[in-house]
């Protein structure tokens, strides 16, 4: 997609305010259902139904949508039992008595799922089907994570991922808690589809959407990965009741990252031909994005780039970053955050002609965690800061620190880093007072044990010292990650460090920034639907995607700028 060119004269609309709605914070230990508006429909099928898989793909959903549940921790009771065999016969009364619980638990989650299933279905004037034969028992729990239990069918308007063996497997809890990447790739592009509808308990449709950009075929596919087979609580962000996880206590509750593909009955990539315009035409003048908070667009991967559509489902495009026009008021950009962060400034640094640089790197450190770019106009700054796990009391909190940093005026900044050379830069930054003019704040990924309730506790924490700077502060979202690229040392974080708890936790940070009305940058939903063929590792991007960054940024800061000037 073109971006637009900045001059004097162009016509710009400030952005309007964050418009993301997070998740739900839901108990982890329930089934929680929505209505679809307009599916007033039980989730019952029929035999006929099941025989007619056209009737589960094109028929309308069931009016259900999952927000939260949690099957039977029945594995972990049945490896407990194996396990008390091994044990020394004196820890036999603390295991049995751990034995028990788990099975106390197990039963009450399956009962409440059972209850809450039922309530809403009666609600809505039906009643619950019948499970399949294969449901409660060790088979389906065993066989849900193998990504060949699964197929994937695409109909005309939904692509539909369910057991194979559907009679067997009919309306099963035990699969009510599966998770799905699912992208369409068009002949030139690809589109993520989010939010599936389970039609019954284990069937997962996702509404197809069109083609952003035109096409020169019609041939398409669909690819759906297996993420998880049973994650309970993870679309609230909430696997455990705590403000962090452990990932062992996950594991063995039979959690953990797959991340595999889900084929079709034959086996193959499904595909089929795509009936539907592109949303644009070639030649179309697009109007700039209103919003910057949620960019459901498309990957353009023959091109690297990003075809925008905004919150409302309209397509739009952003402004190119480039050197600010001759007398652009003098400006000091921070960001604080992680090494995407870091990894951002260079390259918008240079977009912007702001060629001169230093960094600083501690001697502890194996990257620095300080770096500077400027001309005689225009000083950008990065700093390292991020939300942290297990800090000890005694040590200073991330609060305490973003305090520190938020006080410096460029003066302060500038002096408090033992610099390599004497100051290099122009004399009249240090007469910058105040905060910086833009601060761009990263929540970071270096906490992948948080849940969304730790997620709102630091932010709890956080809020006085953002309201007083927050005309200044935006909000960047943190980026997608590939948990199948983690090296082997943090292979058992897969089963939090996933896009699933992203997904949630970015919510959650939406959501709170709405509330104190500051602007949010969604460069997660362009990354996870770019998918991981353009990462260079779990967490980073080659330089296209960090200049695609730049140009949503520039953007935020040139519109807002416009706003600011009215």
């Amino acid at each position: 997609m073109a971006r637009r060119r900045l001059s004097m004269d162009t016509p710009l609309i400030p952005l309007s305010p964050t418009v993301i709605e997070a998740s739900p914070s839901l108990s982890f230990s329930r089934h929680v259902y929505e209505t679809t508006p307009g599916t007033p429909q039980s989730p019952t099928w029929t035999d006929d139904d099941l025989q007619d898989s056209e009737k589960l793909v094109e028929g309308e959903p069931g009016g259900y949508r999952l927000l939260a549940s949690s099957s039977t921790f029945g594995g972990s009771a049945r490896g407990a039992s194996s396990m008390l065999l091994a044990m020394p016969r004196r820890w036999w009364p603390f295991a049995i008595a751990a034995a028990c619980a788990i099975v106390s638990a197990a039963i009450f989650y399956r009962e409440t799922a059972q209850t809450v299933w039922s309530n809403v279905a009666m609600e809505l004037g039906g009643e619950r089907g019948e499970s399949g034969l294969g449901c409660g028992t060790a088979e389906v729990i065993a066989a849900r994570r193998d990504p060949g239990f699964w197929v994937t069918e695409v109909g005309s308007k939904y692509v539909t991922v369910r057991p194979r063996d559907r009679r067997r497997y009919v309306d099963c809890e035990d699969l009510a808690n599966a998770f799905f990447s699912v992208r369409l790739h068009y002949a030139s592009e690809i589109r993520l589809l989010e939010e599936p509808v389970q039609t019954s308990m284990g069937v997962y449709q996702f509404t197809i959407l069109p083609p952003v950009t035109p096409q020169i075929s019609p041939a398409a596919s669909a690819e759906v990965i297996l993420d998880m087979d049973f994650f309970p609580g993870g679309k609230a962000g909430m696997p455990c009741g705590q403000r962090e996880c452990n990932y062992t206590y996950l594991m063995d509750s039979g959690m953990d990252w797959i991340g595999a593909q889900v084929f079709d009955q034959e086996g193959d990539v499904p595909t089929f031909k795509n009936s539907r315009s592109s949303l644009t035409r070639e030649g179309d003048e697009l109007p700039l994005c209103s919003s910057l908070d949620y960019l459901p667009g498309a990957w353009q991967p023959e091109i690297s780039d990003y075809a925008f559509v905004d919150s409302t489902g309209s397509p739009c495009t952003i402004l190119q970053a480039e050197p600010l026009p001759v007398g652009y008021p003098r400006k000091w950009i921070r960001f604080l955050g992680d090494s995407n962060s870091r990894k951002l400034l260079p390259v918008y640094a240079e977009l912007l002609g702001a060629n001169n640089s230093l960094s600083y790197k501690p001697e502890e450190e194996g990257h620095p965690t300080v770096l500077m770019a400027w001309n005689d106009e225009l000083i950008l700054t990065f700093s390292w800061w991020f939300m942290r796990q297990n800090v000890p009391a005694d040590e200073e909190q991330d609060e305490e620190q973003l305090q520190h940093l938020l006080a410096y005026s460029l003066s302060d900044f500038l002096d408090s880093v033992p610099w390599d050379r004497t100051k290099p830069w122009p004399s009249h930054f240090e007469g910058f007072e105040g905060p910086a003019d833009r601060i761009y704040l990263s929540i970071g990924s270096h906490a992948p044990q948080a849940t969304t309730r730790g997620v709102r506790e630091l932010l709890a924490k956080l809020e006085p010292l953002i309201k007083a700077v927050k005309s200044k502060v935006v909000i960047n979202l943190t980026s997608a990650t590939a948990p199948s690229r983690l090296p082997k040392l943090y292979i058992p974080t897969k089963v939090l460090r996933n896009n699933i708890m992203l997904k949630a936790t970015n919510a959650a940070i939406a959501e709170w920034a709405k509330r104190l009305g500051l602007t949010v940058i969604d460069f997660f939903t362009i990354t996870r639907t770019m998918g991981p063929e353009k990462m260079k590792d779990p967490v980073h991007f080659d330089e296209k995607l960090y200049t695609l960054w730049a140009d949503m940024v520039y953007s935020e800061w040139v519109r807002r700028d416009a706003g600011d000037r009215r």
